[in-house]
């Protein structure tokens, strides 16, 4: 079980892949690659589905011997970023139907999320 962190990444990773096949209308523009080792997570993999799944990944490491969990920092990052951009997209989505002054507000806010945060570490 030495390779916890290569399969919880790897588990993170064929979600947001898959995820990117039942594309939606997006909210942002795509962000691009900045190179080697960024890889940056598209909008349509924060779902609730996704969000869920990684708070019951972060259950599951409770009871894990600490010597499995190699690289808490990528487990916590990427858990946290996936639950972060699912609740500001849930914002927008909740109150686009509402016609809100502030839709603009939150709409830059999870685009510029995007583009500075939402990445999957490894």
């Amino acid at each position: 079980m030495k390779n916890l962190k290569f399969i919880f990444s790897l588990a993170i990773f064929l979600t947001i892949g898959f995820s990117t096949i039942f594309a939606q209308d997006l909210i942002c523009e795509p962000v691009k690659s900045r190179g080697e080792g960024h890889w940056p997570i598209p909008e349509d993999a924060f779902t609730r589905e996704n969000a869920l799944e990684r708070i019951g990944n972060l259950k599951e490491l409770i009871d894990q011997p600490v010597e499995y969990i190699d690289d808490l920092e990528s487990i916590e990052h990427n858990t946290f970023v996936i639950f972060k951009g699912y609740i500001l997209k849930r914002r927008i989505i909740d109150t686009i139907e509402t016609d809100s002054v502030w839709i603009k507000k939150m709409k830059t806010d999870f685009c510029d999320f995007l583009k500075d945060e939402a990445y999957f570490s490894h």
